[in-house]
């Protein structure tokens, strides 16, 4: 069987962590970036960890070269 190499990134928007607390605790913040999100709340680290868990399984097996942006939409 041959070597099969994949790679893949993730793009990971503002996410919710205690290291970006001083940033989504201040409300001028959360309310001016909910204005460019299309889903209106911010992204966990679980939300990018389910990302890495797909690139991690066969469900990814036929994926490669590919930068996956979780930013809610604000890329629209």
């Amino acid at each position: 069987m041959d070597l099969i190499i994949r790679v893949n990134c993730i793009a990971p928007g503002f996410v919710k962590t205690k290291f970006s607390e001083a940033v989504w605790s201040n409300e001028q913040f959360i309310d001016e970036a909910m204005k460019r999100m299309a889903i209106k709340k911010l992204c966990t680290p679980e939300e990018i960890a389910r990302t890495a868990l797909y690139f991690a399984s066969e469900a990814s097996s036929f994926t490669t070269g590919m930068t996956l942006v979780i930013d809610g939409g604000v890329t629209l």
